[in-house]
């Protein structure tokens, strides 16, 4: 009986573990949110495993370089400039010789606030502010 007893315990251990992993990754895709609502910060980037979030609301300054599987995007949130948050991007495939050069600018309305932007093989897919963005000459 005691050995029954001992298995189903180590049984109901396990499960419930499996159960706080699951609603910590849960928690932790919210975690920008969280933070926006619960603490009154906000926050002006996070990066996941899948996609970053970037909040233009916040328009902080700041240069990040996100590497993915053929390259990177690197992009940098300029100013605030009136209602608009100016950020500057660009991106290299396979290019160990790239000049770094971020060849496309944009000018996006602070009141978009939070964005997601997938991550890909290729780099971020910034698609969304096609209409806030264009390439520098």
């Amino acid at each position: 009986m005691k050995k029954i007893i001992i298995a189903a315990s180590i049984v109901i251990l396990i499960m419930l573990t499996v159960l706080i992993a699951v609603l910590l990754a849960d928690e932790e895709e919210d975690n920008i949110t969280i933070l926006n609502s619960n603490s009154g910060q906000i926050v002006s980037y996070l990066e996941t495993e899948d996609e970053i979030i970037i909040n233009f609301e916040a328009c902080d300054p700041m240069l990040k370089r996100v590497g993915v599987a053929f390259g990177s995007t690197t992009f940098e949130i300029k100013e605030k400039k009136g209602d608009f948050c100016v950020m500057s991007y660009g991106s290299e495939i396979e290019n160990p010789d790239w000049d770094g050069v971020l060849d496309t600018r944009c000018e996006i309305p602070v009141s978009l606030g939070e964005q997601r932007f997938s991550k890909n093989d290729l780099g971020i897919d910034f698609g969304a502010l096609g209409n806030y963005c264009a390439k520098i000459e």
